[in-house]
């Protein structure tokens, strides 16, 4: 479960349990650098967790399987 240890991906799964997100998107909401985001997206990506997605010119991500990772909120409220 190492890619979902860092605090900075879990914020991204939380944000797309509610749908797909732009890579834009995402680094608005979670307020770092776009290039973090990208390389934080591309780890979850490389796991599995996410499916990416492109129209036209621009990324978008969303969740692989909500149940797969379903319990990444108690994992953290768990471990703080």
């Amino acid at each position: 479960m190492q890619p979902l240890t860092h605090t900075i991906r879990i914020q991204i799964i939380e944000e797309l349990r509610s749908g797909e997100l732009s890579v834009s998107s995402i680094q608005k909401i979670i307020g770092i650098p776009q290039a973090s985001v990208s390389q934080h997206l591309a780890i979850l990506k490389s796991h599995h967790h996410l499916i990416q997605r492109k129209k036209r010119r621009q990324k978008s991500f969303l969740l692989f399987s909500s149940a797969r990772i379903s319990n990444v909120g108690g994992y953290i409220r768990g471990s703080t």
